[in-house]
């Protein structure tokens, strides 16, 4: 009867712990086995059952939480300091006068230098020559800017020569004339007019025979290369090239001939060119220079480049010692 009791309605559990004991496997029958995996699952429940479903995490919020009140007594808190306003440039004609005092002090400085330093007056042009050139770029660099910006280009190249060259063709014939004319009128005067000429020039002026024996400069091609390159770039790149430019800032030219502006900052731009060469060697007679300055910052604003000023600002040297030269016996 025992035996009948455990067979029909045994626990497979019990059995399977029985058998163990007997020291059996525990293998239970296959109908059972569906029964002993649900005992075992309501006896030894699975580990980390979540019974309740966790709680909602809030969400997050980036909005800007007022600052509370300061405790009573307290200080309140200093207020957020604003960045310093930048300071505004100075205006185009206060920075030209400016940067041209400075340099034309510097050129005066090594002029009247050359008389007591020695081997300065050799090199003299080419110390003048590094204060014109280093002028512009010093302030291109601070203001951010390139030297194409005052001119500094050859293009564009047939417009630049046509304008640097093709004047001239007009202007040395014309020159020459008045040239021996003035000459001729202030040596018949030298006690009157004659302090118009340089000390000396009358007793050698030769007058209109001198034309039929021109006189080249000594190595006329190192000369015109000096002149070129150490004389005419520099000035040009400065009074024309950053001066001039800085000027029509000021004053924009109302009125254009054959596309070169004309009005106040070409009339100052000149007067400032004739200025310097007097204040440089205190000679009055370097006043001149203003009418062909009037010439050179036309090109230069009509072209947009400083390369017919240049050209003609060179021709007009080599032009004038070829004269001296000539007239001059």
């Amino acid at each position: 009867m025992a035996t009948t009791v455990a067979t029909t309605e045994r626990n497979p559990l019990s059995v399977c712990r029985g058998r163990t004991k007997r020291g059996r496997a525990c293998r239970p029958e296959p109908g059972d086995r569906t029964k002993v995996i649900a005992d075992a699952t309501l006896l030894h429940p699975p580990p980390f059952t979540l019974v309740h479903p966790p709680p909602s995490i809030p969400e997050l919020s980036c909005a800007r939480v007022p600052a509370s009140d300061p405790p009573f007594g307290s200080s309140p808190p200093p207020p957020a300091s604003s960045p310093a306003p930048a300071a505004a440039p100075p205006s185009p004609l206060k920075e030209a006068l400016v940067v041209f005092a400075l340099a034309i002090a510097a050129a005066a400085t090594l002029y009247h230098l050359s008389f007591v330093v020695p081997y300065l007056d050799q090199a003299l042009h080419f110390f003048v020559a590094l204060v014109f050139l280093a002028a512009p770029t010093l302030v291109a660099r601070r203001r951010g800017e390139d030297l194409v910006d005052y001119g500094f280009t050859r293009k564009p190249l047939l417009k630049g020569l046509a304008y640097g060259l093709v004047p001239l063709l007009v202007i040395f014939p014309l020159f020459i004339a008045g040239y021996v004319l003035f000459y001729e009128v202030i040596c018949a005067n030298p006690a009157g007019l004659g302090v118009l000429a340089p000390p000396g020039f009358c007793r050698h002026f030769a007058g209109w025979d001198a034309l039929a024996d021109p006189r080249l400069p000594k190595g006329p091609l190192d000369f015109i290369a000096g002149q070129l390159v150490v004389v005419a770039l520099p000035e040009e790149l400065f009074f024309r090239g950053y001066l001039l430019k800085r000027l029509e800032e000021a004053f924009p030219p109302k009125r254009r001939l054959l596309g070169g502006g004309v009005g106040w900052a070409l009339l100052l731009s000149a007067g400032l060119f004739a200025l310097g060469h007097v204040l440089v060697d205190l000679d009055p007679r370097r006043l001149a220079v203003f009418f062909p300055g009037l010439l050179f910052g036309w090109m230069r604003s009509a072209t947009g480049s400083i390369l017919a000023g240049t050209l003609a600002h060179a021709s007009s040297n080599v032009f004038i010692e070829l004269l001296n030269r000539t007239f001059l016996h």
